[in-house]
């Protein structure tokens, strides 16, 4: 019933659109706020993320002249005809409700009467009354146009708000809250200038793409001014831009721009427009600046690469991959001048051109590779690339051509951007498959394509161990992040568990019969030693030991509840054992990282050469001629140790700190090594603890001996007389070694855990016993016990592993935190993004930027497994993805129809609620002469429907440009006309 009746839409001009739009645009944006207020506090209210909820309750005031308020209004007024009607106004059913009263009809033609906050479906009783009736059919057209409800009062719900703009509909809790963070998270605006490619696609697929005979014309065009040969094009429009103030290398779009100030790109801009036929070809009217251009990049793309787009690909320029094994451990920049010599060597571009050219043609294959400022520790091998591409899809779907004019900080802020709809699950499962294929085939834990063709099978195995390693380093994180647990919070937490309002446990209010007089002890202190009741830990009454020290109640009010204590030996011990294997997890780990880390000759002489491990220590005496190991053994450094790789008959020296997790090579080592026979010695685990034995002879060694003993940064050029043995050694056979190595590869094999795993067990910076101990600590009466009063106040000395780097990186100090990120290996996660801020200590040497992996990490991680999903969906449901042996094809995931339609409905729903449509949604709410929504649509399966706003110029349709309020592009013949009345569905 979209007929004039139910046109809710203002009158407007041509000539007054500009203005109308933005007096919409400001009314809608502070409906928008005064929506994010009301579900702010609704979602803060949720009982938990499994909560059920229901948006259509939360009632907000309408908005005076937003375009929802225009939509309501109509039908706000038609509801209130009926109302105020005789037939209404009869019905004895209705005569006895209190007042005031709201009424509400549907969409679904269901007449609601609310009244002391209870809803009563009451249309039953209009049934009987044809006009009545007549009345409720007309109000649920109103209600269809205006979010799918329409009020007797000035309100509105949140649910009509989101169907009426076209938003994501969250069904989950979680779904809300992501909802909810979106509207509330400062983001960088999207520009989305840079959109060169839209109109070199695929005829097929986009429908705003140039025909082959377009293609053929542009390329004639480019012809006629003497630039046929590959890359000429280009290379003359620098050449013409040579006096340019402008840096191409630093700002290429504004280099870019200024190709069209230029003889040689006006001109053929202008050409290539009347070759198409565009609007703006006769000489009445003014061609669009958009259009030009866009035409002189498609001209300059198709000089380079005429069948650009044909085919689609993705990660790949002209016979170069960029996601390709030898490029794992690269920076993406170095990898984009690798494709500038590719270009060059190849005769496609000249060098002063290079740049430019490798700026526009991965812009479309790779934009993630574009992003400003992307940290110099990063590598495409790292598990915070596969973050850093997720989030440039997520900004590219939302704005195409955006993410190569930001930052990687404006880019990291998008990457915690959950899902707020099933759809945009599917489609962020979709997104997350290529760029999980391309880090699992460049760290080769996956079969490298040079074809892009996957499988099921590779994504299974990259989707897992991207979750394992991702998860190894969280978890890595968090047990450093957690503090040693100690007996005195372990006694304290059973005492207020066990006895209610405890706030007196730590008064010094007693005294014990074997402290001095002068001594107050508290009853958590008692407690701890095993001292507050008579049979220990395990007994119900006081101890008579005891004695009050003046009146208190204390001990009277906590003594019932003796029997509900703990054995705290028992709870320490289990809370410690946890803590330990947590820290020796997160050790093994780190050390595993440090391994992994290491340039990759080293890595694989470190994981297949036989390996033998040297302790560093100080003479301890120079006038003892004898010594036993045990002597040796307490005062060798424990916080570092050499390592001898014998690979391909060489051997390689490298020092490994385990308190830091830092390996360097150390080749200088062996020529010291070869005067000495210390290698030929029986490694010192093998020897009698306790025989006495010739002091060994201290050497000069360029090792700095305070990060052996103190675990502090090495210093480089300093020699100490330092004694250097020999702990472990393997026996071995050489084993073969393969010719190239990732550090995924190095990290997740089992020859590098059974190193660390070696060392750890024969080596440790720190043992149970010790760091148990440390944590169980000198209770007061056992300091008197032991006649040490300096022990009576409770000192715990703890034992923190990676201790230096963590002080160094939360000291403040500029070149400390520096010195700290550089040196520790937990660089893994390279930067994940600063936007969630410093959780824990721990953290800040995982992340490098000082910043959580958690949530951005967390959802690559959900979406690939719901990706998993769709790659084998349950029986009945329907495939997104082609069957077949292969996922993807030229780096380009094979999707059906139904994946297109599903993905297409997600991109309009973030595109939406992101602000991108603000302008066309504004216009649905005008009613111009000559001007429509329309759906341009093709034929084939994969075809991507777009909307757009079209205008007449004379006889014939071209699109409006509602940036420049100017026709723009071809004729539009082919289309489908959108009513400017929003339906709901």
């Amino acid at each position: 019933m979209n007929t004039p009746r139910y046109d809710y839409r203002k009158i407007s001009t041509f000539d007054n659109l500009e203005s109308d739009i933005s007096a919409l645009l400001a009314f809608n944006k502070a409906e928008k706020e005064f929506i994010t207020e009301s579900l702010e506090d609704y979602v803060n209210n949720l009982p938990d993320a499994n909560a059920e909820f229901k948006l259509s309750n939360l009632l907000i005031p309408t908005t005076p002249g937003s375009s929802l308020e225009l939509a309501h209004r109509a039908g706000q007024a038609k509801l209130n005809e009926l109302l105020k009607s005789d037939e209404f106004i009869r019905l004895e059913e209705l005569s006895s409700l209190p007042e005031p009263t709201t009424y509400v009809c549907n969409s679904n033609k269901e007449l609601h009467v609310i009244a002391d906050g209870t809803s009563m479906q009451i249309d039953d009783l209009l049934k009987e009354n044809e006009t009545l009736n007549q009345h409720v059919d007309e109000l649920s057209e109103y209600a269809n146009n205006a979010g799918g409800f329409i009020y007797s009062c000035d309100q509105i719900n949140v649910e009509q708000w989101i169907r009426f703009y076209g938003h994501p509909m969250p069904s989950t809790a979680q779904q809300l809250a992501n909802l909810m963070e979106f509207f509330k998270k400062g983001r960088p605006a999207l520009s989305g200038t840079g959109k060169y490619y839209d109109i070199l696609k695929d005829p097929e697929i986009s429908p705003t793409a140039l025909t082959l005979v377009q293609r053929e014309k542009i390329k004639n065009t480019t012809t006629t001014f003497g630039l046929s040969d590959t890359g000429q094009l280009l290379n003359r429009l620098v050449e013409q831009n040579t006096h340019s103030q402008v840096d191409l290398k630093n700002d290429p779009a504004q280099f870019i721009n200024e190709f069209m100030e230029g003889m040689i790109g006006s001109n053929l801009a202008q050409d290539c427009l009347e070759a198409l036929e565009w609007y703006g070809t006769d000489s009445d009217d003014s061609p669009c600046q958009e259009d030009l251009r866009q035409l002189l990049m498609a001209a300059i793309v198709l000089n380079i690469d005429p069948n650009i787009g044909e085919i689609e690909s993705k990660g790949r320029v002209l016979g170069y991959a960029l996601y390709q094994p030898v490029n794992a451990d690269l920076h993406p920049a170095q990898i984009l001048l690798n494709l500038e010599k590719h270009l060059v060597a190849n005769g496609m571009i000249d060098a002063k051109a290079a740049p430019l050219a490798v700026h526009i043609l991965v812009g479309d294959e790779a934009p993630e590779c574009l992003v400003k400022e992307i940290p110099e520790s990063m590598t495409i091998s790292s598990p915070a690339w596969v973050v850093h591409s997720f989030a440039v899809a997520k900004i590219e779907t939302i704005a195409p051509g955006s993410s190569r004019a930001m930052t990687y900080e404006q880019v990291q802020s998008y990457a915690d951007l959950g899902p707020f709809d099933q759809q945009l699950e599917q489609l962020f499962g979709l997104d997350i498959i290529t760029h999980m294929l391309n880090w699992g085939a460049v760290n080769g834990l996956i079969p490298y394509s040079p074809e892009g063709e996957y499988t099921p099978d590779n994504f299974y195995t990259t989707e897992t161990h991207y979750n394992q390693y991702t998860e190894a380093l969280e978890q890595c994180s968090n047990a450093f992040n957690t503090p040693l647990p100690t007996r005195e919070e372990v006694a304290l937490s059973e005492l207020k568990r066990a006895i209610p309002d405890g706030g007196y446990f730590t008064n010094k209010h007693f005294g014990h019969t074997d402290l001095p007089r002068n001594k107050a002890i508290s009853i958590h202190e008692l407690y701890m030693s095993g001292d507050l009741m008579h049979q220990g830990w395990t007994g119900t009454d006081l101890s008579a030991d005891i004695f009050n020290l003046g009146y208190n109640d204390g001990m009277a009010l906590a003594r019932p509840y003796f029997y509900k204590l703990q054995n705290i030996q028992v709870l320490y011990t289990n809370l410690f054992s946890d803590y330990y294997e947590k820290i020796q997890q997160g050790t093994v780990t780190a050390l595993k990282l440090a391994l992994s880390k290491m340039p990759e000759t080293d890595r694989i002489r470190l994981e297949y050469g036989v390996l033998s491990f040297y302790t560093v220590r100080e003479k301890f005496s120079d006038h003892a001629t004898k010594e036993t190991q045990r002597l040796r053994d307490k005062y060798r450094g424990r916080y570092g140790v050499i390592i001898c790789a014998e690979h391909d008959a060489q051997k390689y020296y490298y020092e490994l700190f385990t308190l830091r997790a830092e390996c360097f090579s150390r080749q200088d080592l062996g020529d010291i090594f070869l005067t000495t026979s210390i290698e030929y010695f029986d490694p010192s685990l093998w020897a009698d603890k306790d025989q006495m034995q010739w002091q060994a002879q201290a050497l000069d060694w360029p090792l700095d001996i305070d990060a052996y003993l103190k675990g502090t940064a090495p210093v480089r050029d300093v020699t100490h007389k330092l004694v250097v043995e020999k702990l472990w050694q393997s026996n071995e056979a050489p084993p073969g070694s393969p010719s190239t190595r990732s550090q995924l590869e190095t990290f997740f094999s089992q020859r590098t855990n059974k190193t660390v795993e070696t060392l750890l067990e024969h080596f440790p910076p720190a043992t149970y016993e010790e760091l148990y101990d440390t944590g169980y600590g000198v209770a007061p009466l056992e300091a008197a016990r032991q006649n040490t009063e300096e022990n009576i106040d409770l000192v715990l000395n703890l034992i923190i592993p990676f201790k230096g780097c963590i002080e160094d990186l939360t000291s403040g100090d500029p070149d400390r935190e520096a010195s700290g990120v550089i040196g520790c290996a937990l660089d893994a996660l390279a930067v994940v993004g600063s936007a969630a801020g410093v959780a824990s200590k721990f953290a800040s040497v995982a992340l490098k930027t000082g910043s959580l992996l958690s949530k951005s990490v967390k959802l690559v991680r959900l979406s690939g497994s719901f990706a998993l999903s769709l790659v084998n969906p349950l029986d009945g449901v329907s495939s997104l993805m082609k069957k077949g042996g292969n996922l993807t094809k030229n780096g380009v995931l094979l999707i059906t129809g139904q994946g297109v339609k599903t993905s297409g409905k997600a991109t309009r729903q973030i595109r939406s609620i992101s602000g991108t449509l603000d302008a066309l949604n504004a216009v649905k709410s005008l009613n111009i002469a000559d001007v429509k929504i329309a759906r341009l649509e093709g034929i084939g399966e994969l075809f991507q429907a777009t909307d757009v706003l079209i205008c007449k110029q004379a006889t014939d349709w071209y699109q409006l440009s509602l940036s420049s309020n100017l026709a723009r592009g071809g004729k539009i013949t082919n289309y489908q006309e959108i009513s400017g009345i929003i339906r709901v569905i």
